[in-house]
């Protein structure tokens, strides 16, 4: 068994001179945020062996404000968006088509995903045999409620020619016609009673404006001096936002909430995505040194080489943990409110020491066995679509001798 931290040394001390570092610095970043975010605030009240989940931000309002630090999910898009214009225009150098160039973008994404869900689909239907569908059903969510992103991303990398070619064309106007399609649907379906369903478009206005993101990342379009004073701008719009207008301090959707700025995304993510732009644009130059240190590198490109693996799997392990204490009646405690929100008891921090603990250990040891699924080699479908369309080229010119 080749395990994950050998893998990485080997890639690491293999890294091409000229790679834009900080791109993968900030997608394990993204990766490692999300998953202590899920780790930290999760929590479960049972009720006659039923779980109920709930969240330890929806506590305390001070506790929502950390989001605005820890909503890392546009790093994701930002990242995502720059490593796709390197790679739409090498594609374009190498006259590749485009439906060959978004399988091979998206192909490294679904081989995991098909792999996570050949193992989730039957353990459900053994979940839902040996217990209740009140206890199958939620943990099930629980497993596949991250797949959103996986969809939304595959779309905005299919969206990527459209996205440059108004780039191109319209510079930052392109970010601000989604900018304002983003405002024009809250207001809709916040003020003027359109129907909410209509929020869907926001996956593609905002996430698009993180691309966009990325392309002005590639193309250095921004200077560090004007991104400080946008960086307190945008922050001051949020705050003014989340004060005067109607969306909730939480970066994160929150039981009991009725509406979220996270699902649909909400005009404040897409503020908070510009200041994560203009955030990252002035520490670049930190992190570029940052990354050259060695052992820095290498547990970025860990992270990076087991990114799909880790970001499917911390939660059902976070699920099986939390099974697991509650079978030796050691949970954490917590109750529920008048308002039927799930929140910590006293005691809970201290509680939760141990669950924490074995939790991160359970999501390391099996990031190190299961990584490999990433990328073990499938004859068919790794064969890349540039190969296949050479070979079918050579079959029609052999059948016409």
């Amino acid at each position: 068994m080749i395990f994950l931290h050998d893998a990485s040394e080997k890639a690491a001390a293999e890294t091409p001179e000229g790679r834009d570092r900080v791109i993968d610095g900030i997608r394990a970043f993204a990766i490692v945020g999300v998953v202590f975010g899920h780790l930290l605030m999760g929590l479960v009240l049972w009720k006659d062996g039923v779980p109920f989940a709930g969240n330890l931000l929806a506590s305390s309002v001070p506790l929502q404000l950390l989001t605005w630090v820890l909503q890392v999910m546009p790093f994701f898009f930002i990242a995502g968006g720059a490593a796709n214009l390197l790679s739409w225009q090498s594609a374009k150098q190498r006259h590749l088509p485009y439906h060959m160039w978004v399988w091979n973008r998206v192909r490294r994404l679904l081989k995991p995903i098909i792999m996570y869900m050949a193992v989730m689909a039957p353990l459900g239907a053994l979940l839902y045999k040996l217990t209740v569908p009140a206890v199958a059903t939620p943990l099930l969510a629980l497993a596949t409620q991250l797949l959103w992103f996986v969809g939304i991303y595959t779309l905005i990398t299919a969206l990527t020619p459209i996205l440059v070619a108004m780039e191109t064309r319209m510079h930052f106007g392109a970010a601000a016609l989604w900018f304002a399609l983003v405002a024009l649907v809250d207001m809709g379906r916040l003020q003027w009673g359109w129907p909410s369903v209509l929020g869907i478009l926001n996956f593609i206005s905002v996430w698009a404006i993180a691309s966009h993101c990325g392309y002005w990342y590639i193309q250095r379009h921004t200077h560090r001096g004007s991104m400080v004073l946008a960086a307190f701008g945008l922050l001051a719009f949020n705050i003014v936002l989340v004060r005067v207008g109607p969306y909730p301090v939480s970066l994160v959707g929150l039981p009991g909430e009725d509406f979220s700025n996270m699902a649909p995304p909400s005009l404040v993510m897409a503020v908070h995505t510009l200041f994560q732009f203009a955030l990252l644009t002035i520490v670049r130059p930190v992190l570029v040194r940052l990354l050259e240190i060695p052992r820095l590198w290498r547990r970025v490109v860990e992270v990076n080489i087991a990114a799909m693996t880790i970001y499917l799997w911390h939660l059902p392990v976070i699920a099986a943990i939390t099974f697991f204490f509650h079978s030796l009646t050691w949970d954490r405690p917590v109750f529920e409110s008048a308002e039927g929100v799930v929140l910590p008891g006293n005691g809970f921090f201290i509680a939760s020491i141990p669950y924490w603990v074995v939790t991160a250990v359970a999501i390391f040891w099996l990031v190190q066995i299961l990584w490999v699924t990433e990328h073990i080699r499938l004859p068919w479908w790794d064969r890349s679509a540039e190969k296949r369309s050479t070979d079918r080229k050579s079959t029609r010119l052999n059948s016409s001798h």
